[in-house]
């Protein structure tokens, strides 16, 4: 979902930088996985609507697509070490700055300047894996990043049950756990990843080349930020307590980390459209499921994890593809377009999600997911990759 850089020679220094973009990833992910419900829960407990909280939500996608939009100049002028320490910052003032106000449009401008700091930390992250990456594990190197990756997003929300909502703590811990990510990121002040620009007319001509890859990673950005953003909400909704909530958020994201290394390791194995289609499929009817489920029974836990690795592995199977497809200048403007569709995919799901919670009740947040991947599955039939 990020812009990354042309593999280059591995260096001496290639297991440091590894270890630590990882780490700090796995560890901003933690981060993520936690504020997405947080802020969502606390403007509930204020009395906000959840379209109202869903238009929130959406300002972090729209902040994204900025990021994606902002790095490459800034990666020219900067050093990518002083960006990822200046989007550090960033992002702690902006977490910081959460309680200490209540007018939402101002949470608007505070979720759109954490979108645009997080996307720059895993943007730069993902140049420096690439270009210290060999051939012939950068697959597997890739895995392992996925999966701490969906680890740190699933560890999240077990916090909010430890901190509460109320209050400044659940926004110190998101603070404190932002600076442990830093520490790493200290070893890497002189290490210069290049990350590209790719060229406009390569990613417009691509999405002509593969418009369902593109789709699918839209698809993809609806789903995570609509789940991140209003799941607690659709759960609480549905009767659970604001912990049991969490706990179900967490198994959701917990089925990426699960589910990534075999889901492409199928796609390496099953090549063209079929793994795409079970994918798509798997989230549609599994969305449909949980329209009616009941959320306290105990066959909802491997459900959710279903769910959300077969969400979550779309992702995974488009990226495959365009690796396979593409290569050189083409494979950093496929990289740059996903970003891009992620980012949108991500403003449009939490804001429509929410709207269709007011209109239909609880049903709106998987019914909203159910039929968009029903459409992305008509597609994948008609038109085979």
């Amino acid at each position: 979902m990020t812009t990354v850089a042309p593999a280059l020679p591995p260096t001496r220094r290639g297991g440091t930088v590894l270890l630590a973009v990882i780490s700090s990833a796995a560890v901003v992910a933690i981060t993520m996985g936690m504020t997405y419900p947080l802020l969502s829960l606390v403007l509930e407990a204020r009395g906000f609507s959840a379209d109202e909280i869903g238009l929130n939500a959406a300002f972090s996608g729209l902040g994204l697509i900025a990021g994606a939009l902002l790095l490459p100049p800034l990666a020219r002028r900067y050093s990518p070490w002083a960006l990822v320490m200046a989007s550090i910052a960033l992002t702690v003032a902006s977490i910081a700055a959460f309680p200490l106000v209540d007018q939402l449009w101002i949470w608007h401008v505070l979720r759109f300047l954490l979108g645009i700091s997080i996307n720059a930390i895993f943007v730069i992250g993902e140049a420096w894996l690439n270009e210290v990456a060999a051939d012939q594990r950068r697959g597997l190197i890739i895995g392992v990043y996925a999966t701490l990756l969906s680890a740190g997003f699933a560890l999240g929300p077990l916090l909010i049950p430890l901190t509460g909502i109320e209050g400044w703590l659940p926004f110190v811990v998101a603070i404190v756990v932002v600076l442990v990510a830093a520490a790493p990121m200290m070893l890497l002040r002189y290490e210069r990843p290049r990350i590209g620009d790719p060229a406009r007319p390569a990613m417009r001509r691509m999405f002509l080349l593969v418009p369902i890859l593109f789709l699918t990673v839209g698809m993809f950005g609806l789903f995570d930020g609509a789940v991140l953003g209003l799941w607690t909400v659709f759960a609480q909704a549905r009767g659970l307590s604001e912990s049991f909530a969490a706990y179900t958020l967490a198994a959701l994201v917990a089925g990426n980390a699960v589910m990534q290394i075999p889901i492409g390791w199928l796609a390496d194995r099953w090549r063209g459209h079929g793994m795409l289609l079970v994918c798509s499929a798997g989230v549609t009817a599994l969305g449909a499921l949980v329209i009616v489920a009941d959320l306290t029974a105990w066959w909802i836990w491997p459900v959710l994890v279903l769910w959300g690795g077969f969400g979550f592995g779309t992702y995974t199977v488009v990226l495959a593809q365009l690796g396979r497809r593409f290569e050189g200048p083409e494979l950093v403007a496929g990289t740059a377009g996903f970003a891009l569709m992620w980012g949108i995919g991500a403003l449009v799901g939490p804001a429509v999600a929410g709207t269709a919670i007011e209109w239909t009740g609880s049903a709106g947040l998987p019914g909203t997911i159910a039929v968009t991947y029903l459409i992305l599955t008509v597609l994948i039939v008609v038109r085979r990759l």
